[in-house]
């Protein structure tokens, strides 16, 4: 799968929205979250904001867009978008803004970076807690990441950590403190052996 194309047909969404079922939507005006994802969506944001937050149900799947270009979705709250165990986030465009600590929180979950934005103006764009955690990837493959601590912090404590792959293979990460910033279980900083860098 890529971008969603013309080839899928998206519903408009506008307004107050606190979930969506499985479906393409697009945004026709601004919409109040926050929302949870349920089901596969695909979502583009078509120039237009969410304000509020997005977490995902057990086993959903959300890929983001943006046809048009400048559609944010931003939140004052701890995350903008939450997956677990379970989930799939895919952003292929589109600008996902936080204005408190973590543009994206990963505690499991599988997550590609194909396009767009991730970032956080006072924390970290990209939080990846993999703690005894097994078989969730994490892909940057495109985009740009950014934090004003960290881009991205890959938490990698337990013996699952072989599991949990991050690979890097295009896109810009930045970071006030540091780009990529891992820790495992015995207390090793810098470039975790989890990390691949094309």
């Amino acid at each position: 799968f890529s971008a969603p194309t013309d080839a899928v047909t998206f519903t408009a969404i506008s307004g107050t929205v606190s979930t969506l079922a499985e479906g393409s939507y697009y945004l026709s005006a601004a919409v109040t979250g926050p929302v949870q994802i349920s089901g596969t969506v695909n979502l583009c944001l078509n120039g237009q904001t969410i304000q509020g937050g997005i977490t995902l149900a057990s086993g959903a799947i959300l890929r983001i867009c943006d046809c048009t270009g400048n559609g944010k979705i931003q939140t004052t709250d701890t995350a903008t978008v939450t997956i677990a165990a379970g989930n799939r986030l895919e952003i292929y465009g589109g600008n996902i803004s936080s204005q408190s600590s973590y543009g994206v929180i990963a505690t499991g979950g599988n997550f590609l970076m194909a396009g767009g934005s991730v970032e956080s103006v006072s924390g970290t764009g990209v939080y990846l807690d993999q703690k005894n955690r097994s078989n969730n990837a994490t892909e940057v493959r495109g985009g740009n990441i950014s934090g004003a601590v960290y881009g991205v912090h890959f938490e990698i404590k337990g013996t699952s950590s072989a599991n949990n792959p991050l690979t890097i293979s295009d896109g810009v990460i930045r970071g006030g403190t540091a780009a990529v910033f891992s820790y495992d279980e015995r207390g090793t900083f810098g470039n975790g052996s989890d990390i691949t860098v094309k």
